[in-house]
């Protein structure tokens, strides 16, 4: 599976590809992950991309929503997850049929939630080339972050 990662905020970008590619390793043995910081327009010369996590407000002369247009008419088949500071981001992303959205302000909340949602999808589908039995929060749960942790243990109990 090829992910990749868009945003120009350096500190996040790696919180968010820590978390990822924690998560995926568990359920996919072949994962290649690439980050872009800068230099955007290379997204164009990367042959596959099954998953992307892109952030709507780049400083770049296209914005995110564009450029997951793009690359929803080369790749029908992505998933992509828009992340943004700025809520009111979702509603233009609209226009491209975008799998989910992570607002930034709520990444531990968030994160959680979209990734279970990403594995349930790619199980449905067929798409993973591996995975274990257990689900990724059994194996994940003792290298959380705390507020990960904390966020995923109330969303537990609130389904109980």
């Amino acid at each position: 599976m090829n992910i990749v990662l868009v945003d120009d905020d350096i500190e996040f970008s790696n919180k968010l590809k820590v978390d990822v590619k924690l998560y995926f390793k568990q359920l996919d043995e072949n994962i290649n992950f690439i980050v872009l910081n800068d230099s955007f327009d290379t997204i164009k010369d990367i042959d596959q991309i099954d998953l992307i996590f892109l952030d709507v407000d780049l400083n770049f002369e296209m914005n995110g929503i564009d450029i997951g247009a793009y690359l929803k008419s080369k790749f029908p088949k992505i998933i992509i997850v828009f992340v943004s500071m700025h809520e009111d981001f979702v509603f233009p992303a609209l226009s491209i049929g975008f799998f989910q959205f992570i607002r930034k302000t709520k990444y531990d909340f968030d994160i959680v939630k979209v990734l279970k949602q990403i594995e349930d999808y790619l199980k449905e589908n067929g798409k993973l080339a591996w995975h274990r039995e257990q689900t990724c929060y059994t194996i994940m749960e003792s290298k959380l972050s705390t507020t990960m942790k904390e966020v995923y243990e109330k969303q537990i109990r609130s389904a109980a």
